[in-house]
């Protein structure tokens, strides 16, 4: 019952920063648009795309689910199992931000809310659903937070590189209040 969310980038090179996207009802394709802004490297102030699907595999996340225990990332294809539960292909961060009068905040630790900075979360334990697709992260300390990244390399079951990170907000976990938030 409360609004979460995660991104993930899209693959693929624009001329501009994307900020809007729609699939067109009529022909399928992924329409994408957005204006160059601050913190972007876009060769032009704006730009209209399609996105089209070649037929190539895409092996990208598709679901986030965050528990007490850890994260689950689904994928839309089967992972190579080894790369899949091996600690060493994955990174995970969590912070916090300051709210306050003033414009941004600095990166605040979770752990220690009067320290500045991101803190690394160890993994205690990776699995791997039967049709590969679902990686589950057993996470300490998992409690509402405002970012949360997890870096990942990974291969497909093709054998495909599947390099990308994803960046979460954890507003509530399942059986939880948001009392104190």
């Amino acid at each position: 019952g409360v609004e979460q969310g995660a991104v993930v980038p899209l693959a693929g090179k624009f001329a501009s920063g994307i900020m809007r996207s729609r699939f067109n009802p009529k022909d399928g394709q992924l329409y994408v648009c957005g204006l160059n802004v601050w913190q972007s490297d876009a060769s032009k102030f704006g730009c209209f795309n399609r996105v089209r699907y070649t037929g190539k595999p895409v092996t990208q996340p598709i679901a986030i689910k965050n528990t007490s225990e850890g994260v689950s990332l689904t994928f839309t294809s089967p992972l190579d199992p080894k790369s899949a539960t091996d600690r060493e292909n994955y990174s995970v961060e969590r912070w916090n931000y300051r709210w306050t009068g003033e414009y941004g905040s600095p990166d605040i630790s979770v752990a220690n809310p009067k320290k500045k900075g991101r803190d690394l979360v160890l993994i205690e334990e990776i699995t791997l659903s039967p049709d590969k697709k679902t990686v589950t992260l057993k996470l300490p300390d998992m409690a509402p937070v405002m970012q949360m990244k997890i870096k990942y390399r990974l291969k497909n079951s093709d054998g495909q590189d599947v390099d990308q990170e994803i960046h979460s907000t954890i507003n509530k976990l399942p059986g939880a209040s948001t009392a104190g938030r």
